[in-house]
């Protein structure tokens, strides 16, 4: 077998002790679709099957972490937003005591955006720590629900997670917060197709431009993007055209993206041509901000078991 290489940082787990509390709790779908099959072996079989060396895991809310392995590392705890007094302890907590990589954030808090001046509190202590953070889209809290054709998944993530990036940036968050080390999913949703209008309302919107005094190009250009739901490449293109290479980042979003189209992106990415970049090079992109995982190879993994750790729940 050719040796592991992709670091994929957008990969989810679903064990059945998660599962049985989701359903418990009403959850009986995610983003209005079933709950997709998920094993420790069928996911080890398609890291396998894709070349994946090692996957950073996190799970759709209320979120959950595995403390171990080798080929499938702890990486973020969400943090629970509602409280910012519990966030900043539950950060503290991550970092310093679980040693975990990250802390994994959503899009949108009971509605507000991660510009609210409610999150000052927790975006400067990321910013202090010069943290790593994951965002992740999550539906906003519309009652009622506009009626629509779409599953969430479909279009409203990718919709959420550009409002949650144009906030990041017109209300000077990010601006604030240079240390932050930001990974955002799904290519950065639709912000590099809008960014003229991003633009344009950094210019034109009272207070924007001296919130945030570059314009929104160079505050996205420092953020870094996964390769999730972007297996044929035009979204993956506006992105690299808008912050280069050496920002993008290999993602899965195994379960929920089915393994065939994993494939297609794994496919396409093995081809130079495709972005201009190389699959090691995408692997380097990782490695910068996850260096710990530069031993993750197929000499060095035990790939003979498929069991976990006690899990870790988040509240």
């Amino acid at each position: 077998m050719s040796a592991l290489r992709h670091i994929d940082v957008h990969h989810h787990i679903l064990p059945d002790f998660y599962l049985a509390e989701a359903r418990a709790a009403g959850l009986g779908t995610y983003a209005e679709t079933p709950w997709p099959d998920w094993s420790p072996d069928r996911m080890l079989a398609m890291l396998d099957e894709q070349r994946i060396a090692a996957a950073v895991v996190s799970m759709p809310p209320p979120g959950v972490c595995f403390v171990g392995t080798d080929r499938v590392p702890a990486f973020a705890r969400p943090l629970p937003m509602t409280d910012v007094d519990a966030t900043l302890d539950e950060l503290a907590y991550v970092l310093d005591v679980l040693g975990l990589d990250g802390v994994a954030l959503y899009s949108n808090v009971e509605g507000r955006y991660l510009g609210h001046p409610d999150f000052e509190p927790v975006f400067a202590e990321l910013d202090r720590r010069g943290a790593l953070a994951y965002l992740h889209p999550a539906v906003p809290p519309v009652d009622p629900a506009p009626e629509a054709a779409l599953p969430s998944w479909c279009g409203e993530f990718v919709f959420d997670t550009t409002r949650a990036l144009a906030d990041l940036v017109l209300s000077g968050r990010l601006a604030r917060s240079p240390g932050l080390r930001l990974i955002v999913a799904h290519a950065g949703g639709t912000a590099p197709y809008i960014i003229n209008r991003l633009t344009n309302a950094w210019r034109e919107l009272p207070g924007a431009a001296q919130a945030a005094p570059e314009p929104p190009p160079a505050y996205l250009a420092r953020l870094y993007y996964d390769t999730a739901s972007c297996g044929a490449g035009h979204g993956l293109r506006l992105l690299r055209d808008l912050v280069g290479t050496e920002r993008i980042l290999v993602g899965s979003d195994f379960p929920f993206v089915p393994a065939h189209s994993v494939a297609t992106l794994e496919r396409n990415l093995a081809d130079p041509r495709f972005l201009g970049v190389t699959a090691d090079a995408l692997r380097a992109n990782a490695l910068r901000l996850l260096p710990r995982f530069a031993g993750a190879d197929v000499a060095r993994l035990n790939r003979s078991t498929s069991t976990f750790p006690d899990p870790v729940l988040a509240t």
